[in-house]
This record gives structure tokens, sequence and C-alpha cells, in this order.
């Protein structure tokens, strides 16, 4: 192993699970001794060491809850004192001349010659990613005529680990058919180009395609807002070069079933300030490129003072309302009956019926296993699992992660089959709890 080659390195002795966006990754938790040229000291960090990843790592720059348990490069640097706690990202894109992605980041501070015009700020709305709120949403000049808490489902965060402008599936069917309708019916573009990244569109006209503007809630108060004007360079992003004067593209974004993810198809032509010390991300126009390569930023603009935070009550006629709750660490999202007849918080946590995602204990670090098995019989179903606790946390309701006794499901009968949920939390008095 190359943790064999450092005298510094020490093992957590401890296997750690990490599920990213588009893919999950194990191995072995440790610390040793990082510098960057970023920052002119070196300092202990904790990292996983792991023998599936496509680059040589994947520095973490997210807050503590996301990381295990362990202390991540960025909480290393500071709590050294030594920088502000805040860093900045120049995302410039592809190189032309060499066809690879160059940009530049700052931690503690920001640079001016990076960024042109005024840097707007979004606040950041929960401390774990770093989650902001959409306000809005317009392709070419149309906006898409939806409540704007449907921009904001489940969460938006700020990912630049992420390719793509990832969104829930019913605006992003909405923005495919606004770019569809204004690009000309001359222009032929395949339908599975809109979806599938092997289906590439080469030396494309630019000019044909839309703007998407994506509206940011200001750190002004809720009657403000800012615009990023994403041009088509940026959500059209670059695949392969087959020759000097031909380049292929895929379409730049996707579909998320865990919320918005602003990734660098949203990020790149800005500079963006992560500024943790006063809970707010900064967007500005980037200096790098010429100018009519990159996409720009308006603001600041009145808007009517609506809430677009996630309503954090769903439902269906006929099936109940449902609260989204996170469960474990790293949180994973479920939709969950509220039941004031029952008093047990019950998670699918396998495939079960009609389920579309279960909870996956593995992933979990914070998941405790309390050796007991449990199981409940109701008037339309029944289900049996093991006793565990693990933390949870809701939109609007539980913001700081508590600690909660639930049954993680693995045999069911009907209960999930004719419902939109993966789990049910009683809310009745502890005399009738098995939980």
């Amino acid at each position: 192993r190359s943790s064999d080659l450092s005298s510094t390195y020490v093992s957590a002795n401890k296997r750690v699970r990490i599920r990213y966006t588009s893919s999950i990754v194990s191995g072995d938790a440790g610390s040793d001794v990082v510098s960057t040229k970023s920052i002119e000291f070196s300092l202990r960090s904790s990292m996983v060491l792991v023998n599936s990843l496509n680059g040589s790592g994947i520095l973490g720059l997210a807050y503590p809850g996301l990381s295990h348990g362990l202390t991540s490069f960025y909480d290393a640097l500071n709590a050294s004192g030594n920088i502000r706690d805040l860093f900045s990202i120049r995302l410039c894109g592809v190189e032309q001349e060499t066809f690879k992605l160059n940009g530049s980041m700052t931690f503690g501070g920001t640079v001016s010659n990076f960024y042109t015009g005024s840097i707007f700020y979004t606040p950041i709305k929960k401390e774990l990613h770093y989650e902001i709120i959409i306000t809005g949403m317009m392709v070419g000049s149309e906006k898409l005529a939806v409540p704007c808490s449907q921009f904001n489902d489940k969460s938006t965060i700020v990912d630049t680990g992420a390719d793509k402008l990832l969104l829930p599936e019913t605006i992003f069917d909405s923005v495919v058919n606004k770019i569809k309708e204004q690009i000309p019916r001359s222009y032929r573009v395949s339908d599975s180009f809109w979806r599938y990244d092997t289906q590439l569109l080469c030396n494309p006209d630019y000019s044909v395609f839309p703007d998407i503007t994506i509206s940011l809630l200001s750190v002004e108060g809720l009657e403000k807002e800012f615009n990023l004007i994403l041009e088509p360079k940026n959500y059209l992003r670059a695949r392969s070069k087959r020759s000097k004067d031909e380049t292929c593209l895929s379409f730049g974004v996707g579909v998320s079933t865990t919320g918005t993810v602003l990734g660098l198809a949203a990020l790149e032509g800005y500079y963006v300030i992560f500024d943790r010390a006063n809970k707010q991300v900064g967007f500005a126009q980037s200096s790098c490129g010429s100018s009519r390569d990159r996409s720009r930023i308006e603001g600041s603009i009145s808007r009517v003072p609506h809430n677009c935070a996630y309503e954090n009550l769903r439902g269906e006629p006929g099936t109940g309302y449902t609260l989204n709750v996170s469960i474990g660490t790293p949180p994973q999202w479920f939709q969950i009956l509220l039941d004031t007849g029952s008093s047990n918080f019950a998670v699918a946590a396998a495939q079960l019926e009609k389920v579309k995602s279960y909870f996956h204990v593995e992933d979990s670090s914070s998941y405790v296993d309390l050796q007991k098995s449990v199981g409940v019989e109701y008037t339309g179903g029944s289900w049996r699992g093991a006793l565990a606790s693990d933390l949870i946390t809701a939109p609007d309701s539980i913001s700081t992660p508590i600690r909660v006794k639930l049954a993680a499901v693995t045999k069911s009968d009907k209960l999930f089959k004719d419902l939109p949920m993966q789990g049910l939390i009683g809310l009745a008095y502890k005399s009738i709890a098995k939980v």
C-alpha cells in the first residue's frame, strides 16, 4: 500500500463507506500530514484510502456532518487558526489548446483579479452540504411556471464534485421541453441527446440554443434575488475532441432523485466564494476566458417575497401526508408517512414490495444495531425488522441531527404496496410503542 511509504501515516483502524452523487466508495480511514501549494504550512488531516477512484483522490470541502466522524482537511485547516473560514474557486472550464479543465483555488480569502463586477451572496440554508435556495428558473425569456419550492425539492446544493446541473425530474422535463421549443425545427437534435451521455452533439451551433437562467435568493432578504445566466457553452459539456476542428459535447443537465445540484455546468464561468464564517455563498463573473464566452450574472433584482424552501409535507389523495426525512451519516432521504395512530418509527431497509428506495444501513457511519428484532401489525399490513438507532433531520423542523430509535424493516406484508413512502413515523404516546 502507498500508506506504507509514509512514516507519518496513522491508521484509524476503521473502514468507511462514502456515498457520492453518482457513486459509492469504501476504504480504510487514517490520518497523515498534508500540504498544498495554496497554504504555506503543513497540517494533519484524516483521509480514506481507496482503490477505485478515477483520479488521485477527492478533497471534500463540505461540513463535518458528512465526514463520518473524521476530521476533514478543511476542518483541520480551519482549526489551525491560520486562515479565515472561507475559500474561493475560479472555474474556467475546458482550455481549448490542451482540452483540460483549469481554474484557481484560494483558502482563506478572495483574489480581486479573479472576477469582474460585484459579488452577489446567497444564504446557506443548512450547514451540511452548501445548501441554498433557488427562487426561479428561465429558459431563454420563458419562465418555468412551477411553485418555486419545487426547484428545492429535498434540497438545493452547490457541489463542485458534480459535473452536471442536476434537477428534479419534473423540472428537468420542463427545461428540456422549453429548450426544444426554442431551437429551430430545421436544427436536428436527437431525442436521446437530452437523456444519455453517450449521445454526443458535435460542433454545435451555440447560437440556436437558449440561455438557462437560475435565480437565487439574496442575503438582502426575501424580496431580493440575483440571476446566474448560463450560456449554452456552459451547459453543453465538451466530452471529446475528434480532431483540431471537431469537438463533441453532451447535455450538461440531468435528473436527480435527491434534490437539485448546482454542479460544474452551472458553476463554470463564475468565481464562487464559500464564506462559511458568514453562512453565505458568493457568485461573481469570472475573469477567465473572453467576455463573450462567459456566463453572466445579474442583480440585485426585486421579487415577490414567497418562501421557496421545500414544503416539508407531501402526499396524494387517499394515501396520507409524508415528511421528507434524512436518516444516517451521510444523510439518506426518504418520504416517511406521518401516523398519529401509532408510536413506531420504521423505515424500509431492503427492497420491499413497491418501495422506490430504501435505507442502506451499511452506508451510515452513525447506524447502531441494537441486536433486537421487532415487528408490528396494522389494520392494513405488518412489518418486521431490526431495532436500531441513527441520526435524523427533517427540513424546516429538525435542522440539527438527533438520535432516535427506529426499526430497519426487512420484511413487510402489504404495508408498502400501495403507499408512496419508504417508512412511517408514529406520533402517538410511547405506551403503545414497540420501537
